[in-house]
C-alpha cells in the first residue's frame, strides 16, 4: 500500500512528464484525494481538523508537501 508522500511524489513525476496536461490544479488534487485509500484520506482530513477540500489549492499542496518533509 502506498503512503500519501509516495503517491504525491508519483503524481508529481507524472505531471513533470506531461506538463501541458491541461487539467486544472483543483481537479488534480481531487483525483489525488479520490485515489487514496480511505485511511489515507482520513489522515489528510485529520491533519487539518476537517475536510481536506476546505483547504485552498495552495493550502492543500502545502499540507501534502509538509507531510512529505515530515516523513522523509
Amino acid at each position: 500500500m502506498e503512503s500519501i508522500p509516495e503517491a504525491w511524489e508519483r503524481l508529481q513525476d507524472y505531471i513533470q512528464a506531461c506538463p501541458h496536461h491541461g487539467i486544472e490544479n483543483w481537479l488534480v488534487l481531487q483525483y489525488f484525494y479520490d485515489g487514496l485509500t480511505i485511511m489515507s484520506r482520513g489522515h489528510l482530513d485529520a491533519a487539518i481538523g476537517g475536510a481536506f477540500f476546505f483547504l485552498t489549492i495552495d493550502g492543500a499542496t502545502a499540507l501534502i508537501n509538509k507531510m512529505m518533509s515530515n516523513q522523509s
